[in-house]
């Protein structure tokens, strides 16, 4: 099985390259597993405009939508999720 993964990152400053990561996005077996931190993206909104931080949410959950949608059909879409948190885990 070949798994191939990417970090997300959200570019703070585009001068000096400085970037967060907040997210993860991986591949293999024809699955798709995609997460990322709501508490990392709380956090970057005193980074941004408003304006780029709901660009940043927005495609998040368009990665997110698209992801759910290739498992739309999927019986095991549940097992396609990257990491199942409950609570404050």
């Amino acid at each position: 099985m070949n798994t191939y993964y990417s970090v997300i990152f959200a570019s703070v400053n585009s001068i000096i390259s400085e970037r967060l990561s907040i997210g993860i996005v991986m591949v293999g077996d024809n699955r798709v597993w995609f997460r990322y931190s709501g508490k990392k993206l709380s956090l970057m909104r005193q980074f941004f405009t408003d304006e780029a931080f709901q660009l940043l949410k927005t495609s998040l959950k368009n990665i997110e939508g698209t992801i759910n949608s290739f498992h739309a059909n999927d019986e095991t879409s549940n097992a396609c999720k990257l990491f199942n948190f409950s609570g404050e885990n």
